[in-house]
């Protein structure tokens, strides 16, 4: 058997199979398509036998490639809020800095010696 590199193209196969027939020395090369394949989880059904060979297996499979993590959508009004929560954020640090600033400076100028 040839066939491609595992890749996440769930739809898409290309491969040869070749078999050798017994009375004759000649070679048969079978083309594969993404018809002749079984991904992970399906099942046959009305099908007396089957001849198989597996070719992606673990990590390699196409379903795995394929798996990717949702991406994460928020609405405009979440990321105005997450705007503002920031803004505020800062402005809290900005004035603690500030009175920090201040009060140090009162201290040091109305302490006693």
């Amino acid at each position: 058997m040839k066939y491609e590199e595992p890749n996440d193209q769930i739809y898409k196969f290309k491969g040869n199979f070749s078999v050798k027939l017994s009375t004759e020395d000649e070679i048969k090369e079978i083309g594969l398509k993404s018809e002749n394949i079984l991904l992970r989880g399906t099942s046959l059904k009305n099908t007396p036998f089957v001849y198989g060979c597996v070719v992606y297996t673990g990590h390699d499979t196409k379903i795995q490639m394929n798996n990717s993590s949702a991406s994460y959508k928020t609405s405009k009004l979440m990321r105005h809020a997450d705007k503002q929560i920031l803004t505020i954020f800062l402005v809290q640090v900005l004035i603690s800095f500030a009175c920090a600033v201040i009060g140090a400076r009162f201290l040091i100028t109305n302490r006693k010696n």
